[in-house]
């Protein structure tokens, strides 16, 4: 499956196995998005990179604390890959929130945001991430997966 970003850029939307350098994490908590402040970009589903030695599982675990303080149970759902001169593919992981906890200091954010909803979050205030066709689609489609609750 195809979308263009924001930017115009081709993102291709494909499951295959979760080996990829970068990661998404996108957490649930109850009824609730788990998402995070970045001190630049705005307000994002929490991901990053893989370090050395590191699967993408791991990554994806190390990345949502780090960000948000939470932990919890993941699972891999999809890959996808924006398709620019530097084009790139992240690994989808989602997160049902098993525990968070205040942290002093949040790598690259300004720590969790709780969300009911994705609209919930003002647009001047939304990374670019989060007015993705591709991310809004991961979310609706296979993550929510029809659940009226996170509509």
């Amino acid at each position: 499956m195809e979308f263009k970003d924001v930017e115009g850029n081709t993102v291709i939307l494909k499951t295959d196995e979760p080996v990829h350098h970068h990661v998404l994490i996108i957490p649930i908590m109850g009824q609730q998005f788990l998402l995070t402040k970045h001190k630049e970009r705005g307000i994002e589903f929490p991901g990053g990179k893989r370090e050395k030695g590191e699967s993408s599982l791991e990554a994806a675990h190390r990345e949502l604390f780090e960000e948000t303080g939470a932990t919890g149970i993941l699972q891999y759902v999809t890959s996808y890959t924006v398709m620019t001169e530097r084009s790139f593919t992240k690994d989808v992981f989602k997160a049902e929130i098993t525990a968070i906890s205040e942290q002093r200091h949040y790598h690259e954010t300004e720590g969790p945001v709780i969300v009911g909803s994705l609209d919930d979050v003002v647009e001047s205030e939304r990374s670019r991430l989060l007015q993705d066709d591709c991310i809004q689609y991961i979310v609706r489609e296979m993550i929510v997966c029809g659940s009226a609750e996170h509509e």
